[in-house]
């Protein structure tokens, strides 16, 4: 369960670092289309933390 756990972490993570490169390369370039990248970006992680949530909440 522990490895489980772990190895769904370093996914979640290894997901995230390239997501955000391409939003801060975008920023570079257009700020109003990285800020906007930003804020989906941002929006997503709290709809992935609701969903955690809820999902402990069940257990």
């Amino acid at each position: 369960m522990q490895y489980q756990k772990l190895r769904g972490r370093l996914g979640w993570i290894l997901l995230v670092i390239p997501i955000w490169a391409v939003f801060y390369h975008i920023e570079e370039w257009t700020p109003l289309l990285g800020m906007l990248g930003y804020f989906l970006f941002g929006l997503a992680g709290l709809i992935w933390m609701s969903v955690v949530q809820d999902r402990e909440e069940e257990k």
